[in-house]
């Protein structure tokens, strides 16, 4: 088990594999989705680094066959909510 700094209270199941990034873009909407998911990737990999929340805060996600953590709306971690719904 991990010694992240714990600022959240009970446990949640991660989130299921899926598919995070689509194979094409075709459209400037998608092209926008695609910028917004891989600015989440990126501040979930850096606060999960970093130790900010714990792991219960996170779920797994697959970008092609890398695994990434991916922060998630968690209730008892006020937080990793905030940071999500920005």
């Amino acid at each position: 088990m991990s010694k992240r700094h714990s600022v959240c209270d009970s446990s949640v199941p991660l989130m299921q594999d899926t598919q995070l990034l689509p194979n094409q873009v075709l459209s400037e909407q998608q092209s926008l989705v695609v910028i917004k998911k891989l600015l989440a990737i990126a501040v979930s990999g850096i606060t999960y680094l970093r130790g900010l929340f714990p792991e219960k805060a996170y779920g797994n996600k697959y970008i092609e066959d890398q695994k990434v953590m991916i922060l998630k709306e968690e209730l008892s971690c006020p937080g990793s909510s905030q940071i999500v719904q920005w």
